[in-house]
């Protein structure tokens, strides 16, 4: 194995100029940036080029912060593992793209690049408080929206979360008006699932876009959870304001919410065994008939009352299509592919389309973009390459370096822990980056013989210092941090199978100086 082939992974301000901060939050930071050369981006997966990659190129880069679990500092949750594993298999123009990972060992930060979105819906909403959408800017969002979720479904994969905060809206560019779903953390494949999904997640959706089979407690439910949040959204675009305001019972990790079941049951009536199979068997049913004992409620939906639909044949087709999105039972409520084909998008005009603020011959619509602060370079918390870190050719300044290689071979016994090797939270993304598709099977984790971790250190007067880490696998030089999330991806969502790849036989050795092999000494 080769030396002079190993280069000190890049870091973000190698490839990205910081225009600003957006965001921050208990999660951590988000910047507005820019690409200094669009040659040195990940391509994604679909390859190619076209007239939009001269575009100049803006991103949102969401800093992760670590955090404590016990004695540990992790920066990956499973919501961030799951988030970028989905991501890197998603490719749709109405899902948010993942352009790069960076995880930073020393800096203890994982950063996530996703393309820019000048807007979400949330925001877009409240604007149009004053200035109300048109029909077609309306219709455009909800026929992106619909599209995004109808190719996630198809994929087996539920968003879990969708609210208007999570559905980003480009404003700018050749994707002037094309809607991203963003924000993926909750997000899960849920074809043939080992287990009750909600025994693996207690609560998901936001409360307001909750589907009633959760807030009744069911154990299995399905894509469906996805379609009626989407209803919710849909009501507000055209009201300007949420359908269902419940109030959340604090610090209860109980599915029932008595008053958002409220809020629905005033709007859309009180549902029954009849009107709903099943009903009578979700755990939180005996609920429903306490609250009918304590109130009247209506024995029919008022939806047309609480929605502006308008009138005529366009007003009764979208009342159709949101009564349809907001179904009680998920058996017979609408799927986003037979949304795209109601009449309210294939025989309504305006016909909607995939830019939703250019309605052809109409002025243009623009709002008002999020504001972006001023950042110092020096106050980022990341370094550049001019920060003290070593250079290309791998060798550290003030001191000898000496290169500890540690071979991972599956299906081998222990000599050594995993821990012994590296932090996993502190390993690599890369595989899930590099190797595409394939990486997310444990088949192909299986099929290389052995990966070689490369820990390169200085030595001091006092201890080695670590410097950086690659990982190599075949002839590629891969930067260390970038197999834990895959490694913590499978483990997560495929349990007991993924055992013995982490279970691997670690060999600890100092690498020779010849040119082909390596010399190892257990």
């Amino acid at each position: 194995m080769r030396r002079s082939g190993l280069r000190r992974p890049e870091t973000l301000t190698d490839k990205y100029r910081i225009l600003g901060k957006i965001g921050e939050g208990t999660y951590g930071m988000v910047f507005k940036a820019e690409a200094y050369s669009t040659a040195l981006l990940p391509r994604p997966s679909s390859g190619g080029s076209n007239a939009e990659d001269e575009e100049p190129m803006t991103f949102a880069i969401k800093l992760v912060k670590s955090h404590k679990e016990g004695k540990n500092d992790v920066v990956l949750s499973s919501a961030t593992v799951r988030e970028i594993k989905l991501l890197r298999e998603l490719h749709h123009d109405n899902v948010v793209h993942l352009h790069d990972v960076h995880v930073d060992p020393r800096e203890k930060t994982l950063a996530l690049v996703f393309e820019y979105g000048d807007h979400d819906l949330h925001d877009i909403i409240v604007q149009s408080k004053q200035k109300p959408l048109g029909e077609y800017t309306r219709k455009s969002l909800m026929y992106q929206i619909l599209k995004g979720v109808d190719y996630m479904h198809d994929a087996w994969v539920m968003h879990r979360d969708m609210k208007p905060q999570n559905i980003l809206v480009v404003g700018h560019g050749r994707k002037r008006g094309q809607v991203k779903l963003a924000d993926l953390g909750l997000a899960r494949i849920y074809k043939e699932p080992i287990k009750a999904l909600s025994d693996v997640e207690r609560v998901v959706v936001t409360l307001w876009y909750r589907a009633p089979e959760l807030l009744l407690g069911a154990k299995h439910y399905t894509k469906a959870v996805d379609l009626w949040a989407v209803g919710c959204i849909f009501a507000e675009l055209i009201n300007t304001r949420e359908l269902f305001c419940g109030k959340e019972v604090e610090g209860s990790n109980a599915p029932f919410q008595k008053d958002q079941l409220d809020k629905i049951f005033k709007v859309l009536g009180m549902p029954t065994p009849q009107t709903w199979e099943g009903l009578d068997n979700l755990p939180e049913y005996n609920h429903v008939v306490q609250m009918g004992r304590e109130r009247k409620y209506p024995s029919q939906s008022e939806l047309k009352n609480a929605v502006k639909v308008g009138p005529g044949r366009a007003g009764a087709a979208l009342l159709d299509l949101l009564s349809r999105l907001l179904e009680y039972d998920p058996e017979t409520r609408i799927t986003a592919k037979e949304a795209l084909e109601h009449e309210y998008f294939k025989e309504i005009e305006p016909e909607p389309r995939d830019w939703a603020f250019d309605e052809p011959g109409k002025e243009p619509v623009s709002f008002r973009t999020q504001t972006v602060e001023p950042v110092a370079e020096e106050s980022l918390p990341w370094k550049s390459k001019k920060d003290g870190a070593p250079g290309a050719d791998g060798k550290a300044e003030g001191g000898a370096a000496r290169i500890e290689t540690i071979r991972l071979a599956a299906h081998h016994s222990i000599t050594t822990t995993i821990a012994d090797v590296m932090d996993l939270h502190a390993v690599a993304v890369t595989i899930i980056h590099e190797m595409g598709s394939n990486s997310l099977s444990v088949v192909a984790i299986a099929t290389i013989q052995e990966m070689v971790i490369t820990r390169e250190t200085q030595e001091t007067d006092s201890k080695p210092e670590e410097i950086h880490k690659v990982v190599l696998v075949g002839e590629t030089a891969i930067p260390a941090a970038q197999v834990a999330v895959l490694m913590l991806a499978l483990r997560q969502e495929l349990s007991g199978q993924v055992v013995t790849v982490l279970r691997a036989q670690v060999v600890r050795g100092v690498q020779s100086n010849h040119e082909d092999g390596e010399d190892t000494k257990s």
